[in-house]
């Protein structure tokens, strides 16, 4: 090994007491061609500040793409980030300085990413982005069967598409169009009592802009509502009337008083009127 490797004595002697504790040929396999596998089960991720930290120990800055690995002993750099650009194209950042072989991969979900941690060979290989990344960005694979195995885990069948489609693009991340229950959502807004009064809108400072019933959203400032979709956070008229709008559709709608504020002029100063809303949806998510 010194003459061959130029190995020093002391890694000579390490790798040579190695090998002869080996005493079978599993082990000994193992040892001259490690099976690449995953460091990390996949792990949830949470964003702020345009940050990305996750379960696992990973942590993202989205706007370089810098990333590190922390664990009890420290932090380290990853041997690569692979992830899913603006264009819904997979990427790679392979950073020079890490000094160790664990690659990253970020993985896009409804609400911000999930990640795992891996061996390089596996960070783009294709069973992650079947398994883990739902296909995402494939254009010669169709999800054909989903079973779940009676340990919880899932079993995923695909078929090839030998002419090749348009890029997968995962249900839970595919553009919303229509608002469905649980959707989160961003509404403009103008509401008025039956004689024509505004009582609100999304329209900035609208009560001194002599908004009216007639006033149009892209002549003005606006700051979009947001709620969830049947979430209980609106009356029920208003919320019930915004599920299966499409995306920049505007209805007008009138609320009767039982699905607004109730019918107690006492309990709510909008208490026992009928309302009425025009609504455009601006956002789904």
């Amino acid at each position: 090994m010194k003459n061959n490797f130029n190995y020093s004595d002391e890694k000579a002697e390490q790798i040579y007491y190695k090998v002869q504790s080996m005493d079978n040929e599993k082990e000994a396999n193992q040892w001259i061609s490690p099976w690449p596998g995953y460091v990390s089960q996949l792990a949830n991720c949470n964003v702020k500040d345009n940050e990305v930290n996750c379960k696992n120990g990973l942590v993202v800055d989205l706007k370089d793409l810098s990333a590190k690995i922390k664990a009890q002993g420290g932090e380290a750099i990853p041997k690569s980030l692979v992830f899913i650009d603006d264009n819904k194209t997979l990427q790679e950042k392979k950073f020079s300085e890490s000094k160790i072989s664990v690659s990253a991969v970020l993985i896009p979900a409804q609400n911000g990413f999930k990640s795992i941690l891996c061996d390089p060979l596996h960070a783009k290989g294709m069973f992650t982005r079947l398994f883990f990344m739902d296909g995402y960005g494939l254009r010669h694979f169709e999800l054909f069967d989903t079973q779940m195995q009676p340990t919880g885990d899932m079993i995923y069948v695909w078929k090839i598409n030998w002419e090749g489609g348009k890029p997968r693009i995962p249900a839970a991340l595919a553009e919303k169009t229509i608002v469905s229950p649980g959707n989160i959502v961003q509404v403009n807004y103008i509401g008025w009592l039956e004689n024509s009064t505004v009582f609100d809108s999304s329209i900035t400072d609208w009560k001194n802009k002599n908004i009216t019933k007639e006033s149009d959203f892209d002549e003005f400032e606006t700051k979009p509502l947001q709620f969830k979709s049947l979430g209980g956070q609106m009356i029920m008229g208003f919320d019930a009337a915004v599920v299966n709008m499409k995306i920049n559709e505007t209805k007008t709608v009138q609320i009767a008083p039982e699905d607004a504020y109730g019918t107690d002029p006492k309990a709510h100063p909008l208490g026992n009127k009928t309302l009425n809303f025009k609504v455009r949806v601006e956002k789904i998510n």
